[in-house]
């Protein structure tokens, strides 16, 4: 039997909410849409393919494309990605955030959720 088990709540995202990965190395950017997120990590659904090999990068939450809320960087490390019809889907974990980072991704979080149940 398969049980998901995790160490946080994962929230689905507000719809439009977008992340931006940098690609260290490339002059390439990844803009995707969060899909879901918790204190811990993030799905992201994107268009074009990550590199499997990218170990740690610092993803870019902005909110909307639109938003007047603040972005911010915070550290996370590729999991998985997954071809997805004419997409992707990718898991990142966060790395040690600071506690300046932790509390943006909690503000994030709380004004940016629909909560999820599993």
């Amino acid at each position: 039997m398969n049980h998901d088990l995790r160490k946080q709540t994962r929230y689905r995202m507000r719809n439009g909410m977008l992340a931006v990965l940098p690609l260290p190395g490339q002059t390439r950017t990844i803009v995707g849409q969060i899909v879901d997120i918790s204190e811990s990590g993030l799905a992201l659904k994107h268009t074009d393919e990550i590199a499997m090999s990218l170990n740690r990068a610092e993803l870019i939450l902005m909110g909307h494309e639109e938003s007047v809320d603040p972005t911010f960087e915070i550290p996370a490390r590729l999991v998985y990605e997954k071809e997805q019809g004419e997409g992707y889907r990718s898991g990142f974990r966060f790395d040690d955030l600071s506690r300046e980072q932790m509390y943006q991704l909690s503000c994030f979080i709380r004004s940016n959720i629909e909560p999820i149940a599993v």
